[in-house]
């Protein structure tokens, strides 16, 4: 009987700490699934890569790094106005964020709030670093898989005093700091400031996709630079692994 007691007593005191216990669980649950829903719709940085597949608001879910250069790389900016489809795009970001909306818009509005659009326009000097030694390592990630892309323009808000900085910029440059990190470094007639990514609400981008083919040497290299998903000139592949690479051999004479 004294046995009995005491094992009621323990089972009702582990009901007593699972009832307690339980808000506390799901709230932990509830926050855990609020930050991979924010992480999945975190949208990369400029010169980044992400590998991009399924549902558009969940296509950058793995960044892998940013493109190495040493020279900064030139920016082109402009200010632009909301319309219906980059305002639909905004709005919905900040739903999947749960976010708060606090840029006010209708198609009728004589002035429209503005935002602002930074791309990597020099695909030729792009090109030309992907298939530097500098970017070895991260060609592998794109040689096994042509989901990864290179983002090479994306749409912000900002602060009122950003976006008239940005506006008025005589030049906007991508630029290496310590530890790899990227700033934006922008040029008015006061001189250069930098700009972090963290100081910008990204909510839109865009990215190149990769042509594979051969050099003279018979090397695989990236040869072009397709804009978004759009299909490879002939003689080029989406997939590395088409590419039919020839070793070189040195004979010393």
């Amino acid at each position: 009987m004294i046995v009995l007691k005491k094992y009621k007593l323990m089972n009702n005191l582990k009901q007593l700490i699972l009832l307690l216990l339980f808000p506390v669980l799901l709230s932990s649950c509830a926050a855990y699934k609020s930050k991979l829903q924010v992480e999945a719709i975190t949208f990369p940085e400029l010169g980044s890569f992400s590998k991009v597949e399924g549902d558009f608001w969940y296509k950058s879910s793995e960044q892998i790094g940013t493109l190495a250069f040493e020279t900064p790389l030139l920016v082109s900016q402009q200010e632009l106005p909301f319309n219906k489809v980059s305002y639909a795009k905004y709005t919905k970001f900040l739903a999947n964020a749960n976010r708060i909306n606090s840029v006010a818009f209708t198609d009728s509005m004589p002035y429209k709030p503005k935002y602002i659009r930074l791309q990597l326009l020099d695909k030729i000097t792009l090109t030309s670093l992907l298939n530097d030694k500098d970017n070895i390592n991260i060609r592998g990630y794109l040689e096994n898989d042509p989901n990864f892309k290179l983002i090479t323009q994306i749409d912000v808000t900002t602060t009122d005093e950003l976006r008239e900085l940005f506006s008025q910029a005589k030049t906007v440059l991508l630029k290496k700091a310590t530890n790899n990190k990227q700033v934006l470094l922008v040029q008015n007639s006061q001189g250069y400031k930098e700009i972090d990514f963290s100081h910008l609400e990204v909510f839109s981008y865009d990215y190149v996709s990769f042509c594979w083919g051969e050099d003279r040497y018979h090397s695989k290299i990236i040869k072009i630079l397709a804009e978004g998903d759009s299909g490879c000139p002939s003689t080029t592949y989406k997939k590395a692994s088409k590419v039919k690479s020839i070793e070189k051999s040195y004979l010393k004479l």
